[in-house]
């Protein structure tokens, strides 16, 4: 719960955008779900969080440096209140 103009500030992983890492996600999710405690590989954070009623939303999408792609395409941001 946020208080009025309160800021959620988020950095997660999750469903990249392109159809070939798409695809590989989906295939290693159940795998990442039983190593990483229910952590899942292809949620989309963008849909989660501009779902929500938030007055802005800001959101940076990017590949970690050295991290699979399957592992890291990240969701950088922040929504206001």
């Amino acid at each position: 719960m946020l208080k009025a103009s309160g800021k959620f500030l988020f950095l997660e992983h999750g469903i990249s955008p392109h159809l070939k890492v798409r695809k590989w996600q989906h295939r290693l999710n159940w795998l990442q779900m039983r190593l990483a405690d229910g952590c899942h590989l292809d949620r989309d954070i963008r849909a989660l969080v501009t779902a929500q009623p938030f007055a802005s939303v800001k959101i940076d999408e990017f590949y970690m440096e050295k991290i699979p792609k399957t592992h890291g395409y990240m969701y950088r941001g922040i929504a206001t209140k």
